[in-house]
């Protein structure tokens, strides 16, 4: 609030028209960070002002610049496309169209280990938030993962607030049995634990995707924050391979069309979408 910086501004005619007018179109806003004495966290509000309250929204996010406040393309997550609850039932279709990003195939240890994908997801009107790991099909020994979260969005996932969600997934014949334990990050202490789950592929069915859910309380979420995320193997694979994704479940991001972005070592690019309002629309960064 003391360092606020207002850096462009979009205005539309009443006519409606003008910049704001993009009908199902993106747009990427460059931000010129070089008059800005500063480095390391840099918060970004993107606001906008309609006619309608209801269309009013806000979405805040936390870029990493480097020393000279250079900001370059992130690698992309793949955004989601589908509205299909997730439901924890090893069965995999609901995952279809979520957000996720890809993992190289033999950058592991063990293929036992080899993460291929990652995908996230929440639920409307649903206390937990959604996950499913993905490794190299064909597999019948034990996998354990690592889902490490910075709850306070600050980069830091050492915290006291941050969480570490383990996963031990062990597929069987015809089902399997998933084990999953939240902890602090910071002293290792146990908040919760839910065992003996069947959220895993048998081993009939390859043995590949498990998937799993967290109350948000466990995590200490508050609805209209963001926090970071990656997983990671105990046979030295992670995903994303370096950096990390900042994601936050509040439904209202989905008209942006992209909630998740991963950031690296550089910065960010941000899009977002604005439809055709009648009237004035006053849209600013």
């Amino acid at each position: 609030p003391d360092n606020l910086v207002e850096v462009n501004r979009w205005v539309a005619d009443a006519e409606g028209e003008g910049e704001t007018d993009a009908d199902g179109e993106y747009h990427p806003i460059a931000i010129d960070l070089e008059a800005i004495d500063t480095s390391g966290l840099i918060r970004i509000q993107f606001e906008s002002h309609l006619n309608d309250e209801d269309d009013l929204f806000y979405l805040d996010s936390v870029v990493v610049v480097d020393g000279q406040a250079s900001v370059e393309e992130p690698v992309s997550t793949t955004p989601s496309t589908s509205n299909a609850f997730v439901v924890l039932d090893s069965e995999f279709a609901d995952w279809s169209g979520k957000a996720n990003i890809s993992d190289a195939v033999g950058d592991a240890d063990k293929d036992r280990g080899d993460i291929v994908a990652f995908y996230w997801g929440d639920n409307p009107d649903d206390d937990r938030v959604y996950w499913m790991v993905e490794r190299v099909p064909g597999q019948k020994k034990l996998a354990r993962y690592s889902l490490h979260l910075d709850m306070n969005n600050d980069g830091d996932f050492q915290d006291s607030v941050d969480r570490i969600v383990e996963v031990k997934y062990r597929p069987r014949k015809n089902n399997s049995k998933v084990d999953v334990r939240v902890r602090r990050a910071d002293n290792h202490q146990k908040i919760a634990e839910y065992k003996k789950n069947d959220w895993g592929e048998s081993k009939e069915e390859g043995g590949s995707r498990v998937e799993f859910g967290v109350p948000m309380t466990d995590l200490g979420f508050s609805f209209g924050s963001a926090f970071r995320m990656y997983v990671e193997s105990n046979w030295d694979d992670r995903a994303p391979d370096s950096g990390d994704i900042q994601w936050s479940p509040m439904p209202i991001l989905g008209m942006i069309g992209m909630a998740a972005l991963l950031l690296g070592g550089g910065g960010a690019v941000w899009w977002f979408k604005l439809r055709r309002y009648d009237g004035v629309g006053v849209p600013q960064t």
